[in-house]
């Protein structure tokens, strides 16, 4: 069994942290899970998010960009 934790943060397009957010978890050997997150509404503009999985035997982090209203 691996435990730890996913968790998020969200970051304006300067770096400043806007939100972050986390929530354990316990998964099996050889199981899969699933969790969401909401993100809560931005202005426009661009984003950074990166999302992490810190659990017993593991860490990864994923990194992500998004838009919102990129043509303003």
């Amino acid at each position: 069994m691996q435990e730890g934790k996913v968790s998020y943060i969200v970051m304006d397009d300067y770096g400043k942290l806007l939100h972050k957010d986390s929530v354990a978890v316990k998964i099996d050997k050889h199981s899969a899970g699933k969790y969401n997150f909401e993100v809560p509404g931005q202005g426009v503009g661009f984003y950074k998010v990166n999302f992490m999985v810190n659990v017993t035997e593991y860490d990864d982090t994923t990194r992500r960009v998004f838009g919102i209203q990129p043509e303003k």
